[in-house]
């Protein structure tokens, strides 16, 4: 006869005060960009050239764009030579190793959360 065996669900945790903390994080985050970049722009508009301000601004985004195009040729090029170079030992070796990592915390955090977790269906 064969033995069915029911893993329990494994209870939520609510954190209700963390959506709230951080929206005020993003909060306490954009609104001082967003009121620099409006004074600015008030500025330059009383100064009668907003065209300078709108340079000023793509001109950022571009050098941003850049540099950010630059890292990530830089990495996706090293990891790209990376894995080509290694051998199929090494893949595998990594895989059976991250795969019993990956049984052992699901192991211990079922029993930590739940002292029996394996139960017998009757």
């Amino acid at each position: 006869m064969e033995q069915d065996f029911q893993l329990p669900r494994v209870p939520e945790e609510r954190r209700p005060w963390l959506l709230p903390l951080f929206g005020l994080l993003l909060l306490c985050i954009f609104i001082p960009a967003i009121s620099n970049t409006y004074i600015d722009w008030l500025w330059f508009r009383e100064l009668k050239h907003p065209e300078i301000y709108w340079v000023l601004g793509w001109g950022r985004w571009v050098l941003v764009g850049i540099v950010a195009l630059f890292f990530f040729c830089l990495v996706f090029g090293n990891v790209y030579l990376a894995l080509r170079r290694a051998s199929d030992a090494a893949w595998f070796a990594l895989n059976h190793r991250l795969s019993e990592q990956a049984l052992n915390i699901l192991d211990r955090t079922l029993r930590r959360r739940c002292p029996a977790t394996m139960r017998r269906k009757t």
